[in-house]
């Protein structure tokens, strides 16, 4: 740190430049510095330790979520209380307190009750009593919270892990298990909310409920609430996850039921969020995250309103930046947008390429039961198109077994294998054609129930049979 000593003054202006950011941004510093005489004054010397430095802000800029900021509020409090400065150490612990009150962070909250309460015991003076009355209050409602929120999320949590069996309820028991569960919220209108985050998941447990329920109408007022430009400015951090994540499904809830009004312009917010995808280096998750939603429901988009050419064009100008991004991508991002590319490629003819990504998805261990049978469906269409009688003899046989090992499954899932295996033994076009047509009726009776339409998002079956 030599080369930061002198009179060089220069890098004051670096420092002041971070200093007046509230959240270190890469991008931001980079756009204001690149063409600033400081960084042709420096020295070789000082030009290393410049870039040393940046790299090291930028490595620790990924990592300031909300829960470290607090960490590191938490260390500072201590630190002072120790040395004796109990002024700045208050003024400290209700910083973390009012910061940790807007993430709803309530163990925090209570942590920093119990310090002020642990003082106030050993205070000599009067008004200590009062103190000490309204800390307690703050105490039960600090548990209240928690507790709501907890009660909240453990309805939600119980219906996810059944809904990630299966995806919706088409019998009689099927509904009337999830009702049991979500009936809390359900028979008590004026139902009380102490937090957003029990608001949160009060709206993601009727949001799911009524998905599930095949009543989308019902569902869409809850979910709209999580749908504004406003979440895809929130850092990444464990107080914030849950946000995004409820954008996330929101917007898919949306593209699934092809409730499209106003995505456009939220996907467009979302792609100047992303700013430019640095090729080298590693990249900061708020970037990834943007980029990878971006992406996904731009061609989701693109594909419930018939524009799969867009998509396709989209997917090849982005091709480069994807593979930059993909190896951070989520798991359940990348397997959305690979459903997403095998409707779009089947769609403007490029057949073996979908066939390609179906079977990357099939023959994946980790791929859910939903996806895996997104992805079996849309093998067999297209394996059927490509005449490839072999492998599809092969699919048929592992997907009756799939379908014979579940005890949930769709009821397309199922006409959808056994149409196939007509057609296979079709040996005229008449009879084929009367087959498909068999079929077209029997999926469109099928989809009147809209969760049914869930397993044929990869290729449009009910086009595939007047094809």
């Amino acid at each position: 740190m030599a080369s930061l000593s002198g009179r060089d003054t220069s890098w004051l202006v670096l420092f002041d430049a971070i200093n007046a950011q509230s959240a270190f941004d890469d991008d931001e510093l980079r756009t204001r510095l690149n063409n600033h005489p400081m960084l042709g004054n420096l020295s070789l010397a000082k030009k290393y330790t410049y870039n040393n430095v940046m790299r090291a802000l930028r490595m620790y800029g990924t990592g300031r979520d909300i829960d470290s900021q607090l960490a590191d509020h938490v260390e500072n409090y201590k630190v002072l209380q120790s040395k004796g400065l109990h002024d700045q150490a208050r003024v400290v612990l209700h910083r973390l307190r009012s910061e940790a009150l807007s993430h709803d962070a309530f163990l925090k909250v209570f942590w920093t009750i119990v310090c002020e309460f642990g003082a106030g015991v050993h205070s000599t003076e009067r008004a200590a009593i009062d103190h000490l009355t309204s800390f307690l209050a703050m105490q039960q409602d600090t548990l209240a919270c928690m507790q709501n929120y907890t009660f909240t999320a453990g309805i939600y949590f119980k219906q996810r892990i059944i809904l990630r069996h299966r995806p919706n309820a088409r019998t009689t028991n099927e509904k009337a298990e999830l009702t049991e569960i979500v009936s809390p919220l359900l028979n008590d209108p004026n139902f009380e909310l102490l937090s957003d985050t029990a608001r949160t998941f009060y709206n993601l447990a009727l949001g799911d409920y009524w998905e599930a329920m095949g009543m989308p109408e019902k569902a869409l007022p809850y979910y709209n609430t999580f749908v504004h430009e406003e979440v895809l400015d929130l850092p990444i951090g464990p107080f914030d996850s849950l946000h995004l994540a409820k954008f996330t499904n929101a917007m898919f809830f949306r593209l699934r039921n092809n409730i499209t009004e106003g995505l456009a312009d939220i996907i467009t917010s979302l792609r100047k969020r992303v700013g430019v995808v640095s090729l080298t280096g590693s990249l900061p998750t708020i970037q990834v995250w943007r980029y990878e939603r971006w992406i996904v429901f731009s061609v989701l988009l693109m594909n419930c309103e018939g524009r799969e050419r867009d998509a396709r064009a989209l997917l090849a100008s982005e091709q480069r930046t994807l593979n930059r991004v993909r190896p951070q991508m989520s798991k359940k991002i990348a397997l959305q947008l690979q459903i997403a590319q095998i409707r779009t490629l089947y769609a403007v003819g490029e057949t073996q390429e979908a066939a390609y990504l179906a079977e990357e998805i099939v023959n994946n261990e980790d791929t859910n039961a939903i996806e895996y049978t997104i992805a079996l469906v849309g093998l067999l269409l297209v394996k059927y198109d490509l005449k490839s009688y072999d492998d599809l003899d092969l699919l048929l046989r592992s997907a009756k077994h799939h379908l014979g090992s579940r005890k949930h499954y769709h009821r397309s899932e199922r006409a959808i294998v056994q149409g196939i295996g007509k057609l296979l033994r079709c040996t005229t076009t008449a009879e084929r054609n009367s087959v498909r047509s068999e079929l077209a009726a029997t999926l469109t009776l099928i989809f009147a129930d809209p969760a049914e339409r869930t397993v044929c998002s990869a290729i449009d079956v009910l086009k595939w049979c007047g094809g």
